[in-house]
């Protein structure tokens, strides 16, 4: 990874035009991620853009000035980052084939196929990965900075508690707190604060909970005409999947979302039982062992169906 790390400093010093993207419906590590490296690549005397498909997530303020809503280019960029990002059509964005593709990435399911990788599946999130190419780079870091690298390592370990919790993770975020920036309220605004409609998707989960006690797995359905007629948005469902896997004897967790008709987005939480990167794989996604996503046009029967027969054969 050392030379992809010193190729990439260096293809982004070369560049003109450059894009950073990251995957659709992003996460606090995708936003803080793509923010950090806008930061650095500012300090580096380049500028980047960094487009979006949707509004940036309204639980993280802090770093919506770093996004552009833009669902497509016809630019040819020089370079084009991928960042929290393991597959280039997830992205929401439609853009020409760049120069040069780099991923930055700590996905398991990453396939390494831009001209540039720099993936690490060790990492604890990927904005980790970007605090180690600010230091590597010898990039000066400041508050706005820190505050976007905090938001991914923070989320991205679920505030520490996840297994991806390292010894270094917590070094990282011990001199992330030398800078000043709010850290009591991204905790607040990433694990705390929920909203009304939260409460009701979450009442919803429970009352239509589909518990199959033999597997230790849970499914839960938001189907379409509740999440509208709730006028429920992305940031009403973030943290579901975690609640469901938190019942007790859960082993497997996936939530399904439509929302958009005819598609339902998954987002699978497992225990130590299962892998949840393979089962997300069953259905043309990816992400973790311990937490993965995909999209699909199947029906909630036929996914459920297809869950319960990988399930059973991977006791």
């Amino acid at each position: 990874m050392k030379n992809n790390i010193q190729l990439l400093k260096e293809t982004i010093l070369s560049s003109d035009r450059i894009l950073i993207l990251t995957h659709s419906s992003p996460d606090g590590d995708a936003l803080g991620s793509v923010a950090a490296l806008k930061q650095i690549i500012k300090k580096m005397g380049k500028e980047a853009d960094c487009f979006l498909e949707e509004l940036c997530p309204s639980r993280f303020p802090h770093l919506k000035d770093c996004f552009t809503v833009q669902k497509s280019t016809e630019e040819i960029y020089d370079l084009v980052i991928l960042a929290d990002c393991a597959d280039r059509g997830r992205t929401g964005v439609v853009y020409p084939a760049p120069k040069t593709l780099c991923f930055v990435d700590h996905h398991i399911s990453n396939p390494k196929d831009g001209q540039i990788n720099v993936v690490n599946p060790d990492a604890a999130a990927t904005c980790e990965m970007v605090y180690d190419l600010m230091n590597e780079w010898e990039i000066p870091c400041d508050g706005d900075l820190a505050a976007a690298i905090y938001t991914g390592i923070l989320t991205d370990t679920g505030g520490f508690l996840f297994q991806n919790t390292t010894k270094k993770t917590h070094e990282i975020i011990a001199d992330l707190l030398n800078f000043s920036f709010d850290r009591n309220s991204i905790v607040r605004i990433s694990f705390q604060e929920k909203s009304l409609t939260y409460s009701k998707l979450y009442a919803h989960l429970f009352e239509t909970l589909c518990h199959n006690e033999e597997h230790g797995a849970v499914i839960g359905f938001i189907d379409y005409e509740t999440y509208c007629s709730l006028n429920a948005t992305v940031d009403d469902t973030e943290g579901l999947s975690a609640a469901l896997r938190n019942i007790s004897n859960v082993e497997c967790a996936v939530l399904l979302t439509e929302r958009e008709k005819g598609f339902i987005k998954g987002s699978v939480r497992s225990n130590d039982r299962y892998n949840a990167n393979d089962l997300a794989n069953q259905f043309g996604g990816g992400g973790h062992m311990r937490a993965a996503g995909f999209k699909t046009n199947l029906t909630y029967q036929e996914i459920k169906e297809k869950i319960y027969e990988w399930l059973s054969t991977h006791q």
